[in-house]
Order: C-alpha cells, then sequence, then structure tokens
C-alpha cells in the first residue's frame, strides 16, 4: 500500500484518470502543431534520484524501503536506537538514522513515508512544526497510524501549498458501525473532500487486505505456526508467540 499511494501520489494518477474519462489528453505535455507553446502539463516527480524518507523500519517500512532503491531512490529511513533490526533484511543503500534525528532529515526528503505504530513518541510526531521543514513540493505518505500525523496541521500545509500531496491509508477517524461506515469523514475536525484530488489521495484502511482470500490464507498459516511453536516451547512468556511471519512482540513499548 505505502508504494502504491506513493506512485500514485507522485505521478498524480487520480488527475490524470479524471481528465482522460472525458477525453483530455493535454496532461501529457506533448506539443502539438495547433496548440499552446509550451503545451500544459501535468505535472510528476520523477522517482530516480529522489530522497525519500521512511519514518519507521518494521516488518513495513522495511519492505518498502528495499523496493524504493530499485527505482533509483536515495532512501533515509529512521529507527528508535538508529539501527536496523536483525529480524528484517535492509538493503545496504539505505541510509539508516535514530529518530532523534527527524528534524533534520525532513529538509532532504522529496517523500516521506510514514510506517510508525502509535504510542506516546509518534502521536503528532509530524506537527505544524515539522511539516514546515519540508522542502516545497513534498509529499506525505501515512501507513502507519492516522495521529502520527497531525490533523489541523496537514490540513493547513495543504492549502497553503507547503506541501504537494498527503496520501493516507489510516486516518484520525474511524466509523464505529456498519451505517456509519457508509457515511462517515476520516478526519475528525476538517473537510479533506473539498481539496483539490491531486492533493488528497484517500484510502479506507485497506493495507491490511482484511477479508481477502489471499491474506486470510497467509493469516491462518502464521497463527498456526505460532501457535504450534509456541505450544511445543518450555517458555510462559507470551512475546514467544511472535514467531515465523508474525512480526516479534516488544511488551517494554506495547507492540
Amino acid at each position: 500500500m505505502a508504494i502504491t499511494l506513493t506512485l500514485a501520489a507522485s505521478k498524480r494518477i487520480t488527475t490524470a484518470d479524471d481528465q482522460l474519462r472525458t477525453g483530455d489528453w493535454r496532461g501529457r505535455g506533448l506539443p502539438l502543431r495547433d496548440g499552446p507553446m509550451p503545451p500544459p502539463v501535468l505535472e510528476q516527480v520523477i522517482m530516480d534520484g529522489q530522497t525519500v524518507l521512511i519514518l519507521g523500519l518494521g516488518a513495513v517500512g522495511s519492505r518498502v524501503a528495499n523496493v524504493l532503491t530499485a527505482f533509483g531512490t536515495n532512501v533515509l529511513a529512521t529507527t528508535r536506537t538508529g539501527k536496523a533490526s536483525k529480524k528484517y533484511y535492509v538493503s545496504p543503500a539505505v541510509k539508516i538514522f535514530s529518530g532523534s534525528e527527524i528534524m533534520d532529515l525532513l529538509p532532504r526528503a522529496q517523500i516521506v513515508i510514514v510506517c510508525l505504530p502509535l504510542g506516546p513518541d509518534t502521536s503528532g510526531l509530524l506537527n505544524r512544526k515539522a511539516l514546515a521543514r519540508l522542502p516545497s513540493g513534498a509529499i506525505v505518505v501515512n501507513v502507519g497510524r492516522g495521529p502520527v500525523v497531525d490533523e489541523a496541521a496537514v490540513y493547513e500545509a495543504l492549502t497553503t501549498d507547503s506541501i504537494a500531496c498527503y496520501a493516507s491509508d489510516v486516518w484520525w477517524n474511524y466509523p464505529k458501525s456498519w451505517q456509519q461506515a457508509c457515511n462517515s469523514s476520516p478526519a475528525k475536525f476538517h473537510d479533506f473532500s473539498t481539496l483539490p484530488r491531486h492533493k488528497i489521495l484517500f484510502s479506507p484502511h485497506r493495507g491490511g487486505a482484511i477479508g481477502t482470500r489471499d491474506n486470510d490464507r497467509r493469516l491462518i498459516t502464521a497463527i498456526t505456526t505460532s501457535l504450534t511453536n509456541y505450544a511445543l516451547s518450555s517458555t510462559d512468556n507470551p512475546s514467544a508467540l511472535a514467531t515465523g511471519d508474525i512480526t516479534p512482540l516488544d511488551l517494554d513499548v506495547g507492540y
């Protein structure tokens, strides 16, 4: 999901789709004999050579980092310790920093991808001050948890053109019933739906692929393996349940 949102935002896929559905090819930018010079063009970010900052290098962040190195991007990443976990492979091309260095890293990043869990240290991490550190035209992608990004701050950044786009699969407000699920804003205080399409990309927390056949098969296999390994072990430590494809539990940090 992180890669999908990153590419959709950087290439303005939704805007291009809207235009071509009406037969409008002008965003292609190709000069034509009877057209204006230079022709209008739908801006996009070329990934090769861009600097991407990934906040969080766990199960999701590490895979995102590895994929983006193949696009020719300069990948920076942060972890609590400033080191990669031994649990996940991280490409040697990824430069890893401590989370305490985020404010110094933000001005270097054209794209920021949030892959962090929500906790006391991450709630509101990308606030007004942090977003102001980003270069003009930056893209922010969130696949961690909604409140890691401050709602008011990112809304202000979008309406003032401080950042180019916010693409998210996680939000500040979730429906609590089927009736609410039919008509609920993903934000608590701001109407992001009024923003231009190229500024905001909505996804209703589908990154977990809940209910899909492929994901259910993976989950059942992982849970079965974990329970079997735990039953065969001699420990009473619940963290031992996290084996195989299940992310290790760290009871000290709460996830």
